[in-house]
C-alpha cells in the first residue's frame, strides 16, 4: 500500500511531502473448506496480523484489504 506523509503549513499549503510504501498489506487469503457432508464453504485463517496505525490521539485499525477504520 502507498502511503504520502505531507507536512503543511497554517494555510493548509504542502511544504514537503514523503512517498513511501506499507509491505504489510497483503491480498486477502480466502480458502475453500470442504465440509464432511460436501459443502464447500469460504474461510480467512484464524491466525492473521492486526494493524493499528496511530496519529496523534488517535487509533486507525488497518484491515488486511488496506481499508482504515476508525478506533473508539
Amino acid at each position: 500500500m502507498k502511503a504520502i506523509l505531507s507536512m503543511i503549513d497554517p494555510c493548509g499549503s504542502v511544504v514537503k511531502s514523503k512517498k513511501f510504501y506499507l509491505p504489510f498489506i497483503k491480498k486477502n487469503i480466502i480458502q475453500t473448506i470442504t465440509l464432511k457432508d460436501g459443502t464447500k464453504v469460504k474461510g480467512e485463517p484464524m491466525r492473521q496480523n492486526r494493524y493499528i496505525l496511530e496519529v496523534g490521539d488517535y487509533k486507525y485499525f488497518v484491515s488486511m484489504t488496506g481499508k482504515i477504520t476508525k478506533l473508539n
